[in-house]
């Protein structure tokens, strides 16, 4: 079976290392998420990094931030095509998506980016969708630009980790990513400032002293334990190890390799023949102007979310795939377009 995730771990350090929380009785928020803070920052090169108890936390913590500075913006343009947490991520900010279609390369178009501003807009937040970079050229030195890296870890723009261009970038670290904590994401950032606004949004809008704080807002609850920076810290050890077998095999560090169909009835035939061959493959992400509850936002768009959602899918594309089964998976996809072509 070829499994939609291979998590990699360096087992001996993470043992150690809950060894060592379990002894010093503190699980939760600790010296270790400290750590592991630290040492991802350093490996993507970002300055400050702030860990959370996932991607979608990282997200609207940052989006909740920027908004502290900016009170009459509140809509955020994200693409219509990508999983629902980067939309959820902006309404549990208090805030409201604005949705911009994507072009054939399932990132968002950038071109329809004008007609989607308004007086009100927050910032842009494109999605480096399936480990593949968004074009952010035009946008960066026009706009606040926050970037959605969470399926991206390892991957570059112009020799440089997607996430750290913008104000502040999110990577989740959910088990089907790059690397995991089992649950867990981390924003980083280049400001200091932002950074602490962030740290205190995390912990409930804390501030100050540790045994006498002070609350500037109300916050969250997105800490990491100290067991997640565990895992996160063995699965950082390993983590070249694992970008350079996507890369051996794909040419780029994916976190799932898409494939478009000429309709949704060839996409279900491949993925049924896929789950037949113990392939675990998955149907491309909805279109989220399309669901009930963004039924009313704005979206700006032709319709191509909407086609690419129902006709495509997306392979595995971790470390343990071979260059041979990479290539049985997408004949298994092009064997199923032969056989029902017109349809």
């Amino acid at each position: 079976m070829i499994s939609l995730a291979s998590p990699r771990f360096d087992q001996h350090m993470a043992a150690a290392l809950i060894d060592e929380i379990l002894l010093d009785g503190r699980p939760g928020q600790g010296p270790l998420v400290e750590q592991f803070e630290r040492e991802f920052a350093i490996f993507v090169g970002a300055k400050h990094a702030v860990a959370c108890n996932s991607g979608t936390m990282a997200l609207t913590i940052g989006l909740s931030a920027l908004q502290m500075g900016h009170p009459s913006r509140t809509e955020v343009i994200i693409p219509a095509l990508t999983f629902p947490a980067t939309a959820n991520a902006v309404v549990h900010a208090g805030l409201e998506p604005v949705f911009v279609d994507v072009g054939d390369d399932l990132q968002m178009d950038m071109t329809l980016i004008e007609e989607a501003l308004s007086p009100f807009t927050l910032c842009i937040m494109p999605v480096h969708l399936l480990g593949r970079s968004a074009d952010l050229s035009e946008i960066l030195s026009k706009h606040i630009v926050c970037e959605d890296a969470c399926e991206a870890l390892g991957t570059k723009l112009d020799g440089r980790q997607v996430g750290t261009f913008g104000l502040f970038g999110a990577f989740s670290f959910f088990p089907t990513h790059t690397m995991t904590t089992g649950e867990g994401g981390m924003l980083v950032t280049a400001s200091e400032e932002f950074a602490e606004v962030c740290r205190s949004l995390r912990d409930h809008g804390k501030t100050g002293r540790r045994d006498d704080p002070t609350y500037v807002g109300a916050g969250y609850n997105g800490k990491m334990s100290q067991l997640q920076a565990a895992f996160g810290l063995a699965s950082l050890a390993r983590l070249d190890e694992e970008l350079a077998a996507r890369e051996a095999v794909w040419g780029e560090c994916l976190h799932g390799y898409p494939t478009v169909f000429q309709s949704e009835l060839q996409r279900d035939a491949a993925l049924l023949r896929l789950a037949e061959q113990g392939v675990e493959a998955r149907a491309m992400f909805p279109c989220l102007p399309e669901l009930p509850h963004f039924s009313s936002a704005v979206f700006i768009g032709t319709g191509k979310a909407a086609k690419l959602s129902r006709q495509a899918l997306y392979l595995p594309a971790h470390g343990d795939i071979s260059k041979k089964d990479a290539d049985w998976m997408i004949e298994i996809c092009d064997a199923t377009t032969r056989s029902l072509v017109g349809l």
